[in-house]
């Protein structure tokens, strides 16, 4: 179930609200769901890598009019998801994530967090999703060399905002004009291909069944730059009839 965060970095609904009169937006609450890809094995170089466990937290997430989602370019955000989510990235059935929750308008670029936040007025990014010990994500799968044996690895993986008072990820393009309650929208999370942007010969050197992937690896920060920049999750609007 979702867990809700409120009080981040904008009073969004409250100003929204203010100024629907004057502008002949109306307030709308949206259903928003998550969507993970089916276990696969993946080709990574020589090696062949199965995802089996890919938990994820998501949120909280805002939805700007501007095509950058900045604090400075976005002060008032056009909708949002002011909560947090544990993900099964590997379950390919919606998982419902709740309401989205804003005005009718333009939506042109997202900022959002996996699970991580941090408040200006706070020392350290902060985990809201139970289940994933503090992290944004937790993995586990196994790889091997050709024919060669069959290694399994485990990973917890955390996705920081570089600057307190800011999101993790800013700028995501997604575009759609809401007109109405029929507005669905469906976030699809594929963290094989943010595997598949790993050297697997770094763990060769490693010890341990299963493998713990440390935080200050390469194979860490290629995780990390694959959800946030590289392989984002992506944004899918649909409208029901």
């Amino acid at each position: 179930m979702p867990q809700t965060y409120s009080g981040f970095i904008r009073p969004i609904l409250a100003a929204l609200v203010t100024g629907c009169g004057a502008t002949g937006q109306v307030e709308l609450a949206l259903p928003a769901s998550a969507i993970g890809r089916a276990p696969k094995t993946v080709a990574v170089g020589a090696y062949e890598v199965t995802l089996e466990v890919a938990s994820i937290g998501f949120g909280p997430l805002y939805f700007c009019a501007t095509a950058a989602a900045s604090s400075a370019l976005c002060p008032v955000a056009q909708a949002e998801f002011a909560a947090t989510a544990l993900v099964d990235g590997l379950d390919a059935a919606p998982q419902s994530l709740g309401l989205l929750r804003g005005v009718t308008g333009a939506i042109r670029s997202c900022t959002f967090d996996f699970g991580l936040t941090w408040l200006a007025v706070e020392q350290q990014p902060t985990s809201h999703v139970e289940g994933l010990d503090g992290h944004s994500a937790h993995f586990e799968g196994r790889y091997g060399l050709g024919g060669g044996p069959v290694r399994r690895f485990v990973a917890d993986v955390d996705v920081r905002p570089q600057l307190p008072g800011t999101h993790a990820v800013q700028g995501a393009r997604t575009t759609v004009d809401v007109a109405d309650e029929r507005q669905r929208l469906a976030i699809t999370f594929d963290p094989s291909s943010w595997w598949a942007t790993v050297d697997f010969s770094e763990f060769d050197s490693w010890s341990g069944d299963p493998l713990v992937v440390p935080a200050e690896s390469r194979a860490h920060s290629a995780v990390v730059l694959a959800m946030t920049a590289t392989h984002q999750p992506s944004f899918g609007w649909s409208s029901e009839p």
